[in-house]
């Protein structure tokens, strides 16, 4: 199956109603000439100016008007992990819309191509290689608001088995030494550091901990939104655990025990969701492996 490289992916907007119809998903292209400054130059011919979300940060891009492919020609949605164990939204095209797709994809390698719903842009991602087959993968999906728009308004099927719908708490302030075999208690200690921005926070992380994507989006949250989000707006997972396999340059040469919690934001009336990886070593203490 050849694979669209995902680039982006907004992170704030999480569309609700199961079943969707797919007419509202189209494919453009984005604007792939010199630079525009849009505060004193006209947008070309053929093209509109957009607001994405790029990681958390809200930007402008223009995109062709022309809709290259729309969603009626998706047969269906599959939802499933590479051999990295990273998430990939998988579809397959009718008959008509494999030809479009093979041709736009033949013409545009190199150039990016944006996803919106409802006129929201949702992704974008750089065209490879020619797509052929309608069999398609966008690969490298990292940020659990995409899976959940897709799982949420359209009908897949999913092997990621990612439960969206669990109890959250409030990160409340540290008072006191924090149990360290208490994930919760770690992970509601690492978020209240980390967003009052007190140095501390990297002592819950481990020594070998990585950065991940969802790294620059939470320091994103925390950078851009200081007046109206502090740490008693973070709401994470309880204590039940979500085991699961996780990508493998995390955990390939680590005994430690894998697990896996989710904390949402909720920011002018959207809800953003993400993960954060955690270990238990031998000892039965947790901390952040991943985030």
């Amino acid at each position: 199956m050849k694979k669209l490289f995902l680039l982006i992916v907004t992170s704030l907007f999480v569309f609700s109603g199961f079943a969707r119809d797919k007419s509202s998903l189209k494919f453009r292209l984005v604007y792939d000439g010199s630079y525009i400054d849009l505060e004193n130059q006209s947008v070309p011919e053929g093209f509109e100016a957009i607001r994405i979300l790029k990681g958390m940060k809200e930007t402008t891009v223009l995109v062709e008007k022309n809709v290259q492919l729309d969603g009626t020609h998706i047969k269906n949605f599959k939802l499933a992990q590479d051999m990295f164990g990273y998430p990939n939204i998988n579809f397959t095209l009718d008959d008509e819309g494999t030809q479009i797709f093979a041709k736009l994809t033949r013409e545009n390698i190199r150039k990016e191509i944006l996803l919106e719903m409802d006129g929201i842009a949702i992704l974008s991602a750089i065209i490879r290689e020619e797509i052929t087959g309608g069999q398609v993968a966008i690969s490298g999906v990292n940020n659990l608001n995409l899976i959940k728009i897709i799982k949420d308004n359209f009908e897949c099927e999913d092997s990621l088995n990612i439960n969206f719908d669990v109890d959250f708490v409030r990160v409340t302030a540290v008072n006191g030494i924090v149990d360290r075999k208490d994930p919760k208690a770690v992970l509601n200690a690492f978020m209240y550091y980390y967003f009052t921005d007190d140095p501390v926070w990297k002592s819950f992380v481990a020594s070998d901990g990585k950065y991940s994507k969802s790294h620059d989006n939470i320091t994103s949250v925390r950078d851009n939104f200081p007046e109206t989000l502090n740490y008693s707006e973070i709401q994470i997972q309880k204590a039940e655990k979500l085991k699961k396999k996780l990508p493998f340059y995390l955990f390939k040469n680590n005994k430690d025990i894998p697990f896996s919690y989710l904390y949402k934001i909720n920011i002018s009336g959207y809800e953003y969701i993400a993960q954060v990886n955690m270990i238990m070593d031998k000892a039965g203490n947790f901390s952040i492996k991943g985030f």
